[in-house]
């Protein structure tokens, strides 16, 4: 296991199709690329998200405030160029 890694979390997208099987074959990966230890409190460090909520979450910091919106209607798209 990488040494410095020991304490960071991880946050991993996968394909909106996916299923349960595929992203336990994700967790496998990690572990075997020595991310992080195959235990449950190792394997706690390490969260999963769709590319859709990813997305979300990656416009929503965008945004600078929200204060004062009443309503926000949110188009789920790459918006990385903004």
């Amino acid at each position: 296991m990488l040494h410095s890694v020991r304490s960071m979390q991880f946050v991993l997208s996968y394909p909106n199709g996916w299923e349960e099987g595929q992203i336990e074959e994700m967790r496998r990966a990690v572990v075997s690329a020595g991310l992080v230890a195959n235990s449950p409190e190792a394997l706690e460090r390490v969260c999963f998200i769709s590319e859709g909520k990813a997305i979300l979450h990656f416009c929503l910091n965008r945004i600078p405030t929200l204060e004062g919106v009443r309503s926000l209607t949110i188009l789920l798209s790459p918006c990385w160029n903004m």
